[in-house]
């Protein structure tokens, strides 16, 4: 069924595929009691969260959560969220 997606699609997919497989491990726990699983969770939480102090760095990680092709770049982009949450005072608690 996915062969006969068109290739927009089927690219799109597969750019995703990188970051749901990455785990926070434990898991982020934020203000608002959102809890941050994968890279997927952190990309939706950056890019729905409303009034961020550093809104450009904001931007930037979930571009590159976006772009994570592997394990590698899956680590770097989870502890540039890390960061981000830690500079915008969003973790609850120490995980």
């Amino acid at each position: 069924m996915l062969a006969r997606a068109p290739l927009e699609l089927r690219l799109c997919l597969a750019s995703f595929r990188g970051m749901m497989d990455f785990v926070f491990k434990p898991p982020l726990h934020l203000a608002r009691h959102v809890t941050v699983r994968t890279l997927d969770d952190a990309a939706e939480f950056a890019r729905t969260y409303v009034g961020p102090r550093l809104p450009h760095r904001r931007d930037r990680i979930v571009r590159v959560i976006e772009e994570v092709s592997g394990e590698a770049s899956g680590r770097a982009a989870a502890r540039m969220f890390r960061a981000w949450v830690l500079a915008e005072g969003l973790l609850a608690e120490e995980s």
